[in-house]
């Protein structure tokens, strides 16, 4: 459960890195009303996916504990969340080594 645990946090905490880069970058690039709109709506969708994966593991964790009569379905949703959200993991580090990678070119992200 330990392991569970540390991959649903590192996914949200990879979400919520995303989502404070693109405000960030947003308010401080955003001359232009437009790019700082856009920049708060994604950056909101990062954090929104973080809380998601965020509270799907406490739910899952309450879960396991309260169902021992359901182990092995269980245990099959549990992989199959765990494979979702590695999945989600590398998306993630993906987009923020895109996010680097346009901030390295002194441009705004979204404009």
């Amino acid at each position: 459960m330990a392991v569970l645990r540390t991959i649903f946090l590192l996914v949200a905490a990879l979400c919520w890195i995303n989502a404070l880069i693109i405000a960030a970058n947003g308010v401080v690039m955003g001359g232009n009303s437009a790019v700082l709109l856009i920049s708060l709506a994604v950056a909101s969708i990062y954090a929104l996916i973080g809380l998601l994966i965020f509270f799907t593991q406490l739910y899952l964790l309450r879960v396991r504990r309260q169902a021992r009569d359901a182990d092995v379905p269980l245990r099959r949703l549990t992989l199959c969340l765990m494979v979702g959200a590695v999945g989600l993991g590398l998306v993630m580090l993906l987009s923020l080594f895109a996010i680097t990678e346009r901030i390295s070119e002194g441009m705004a992200i979204f404009g």
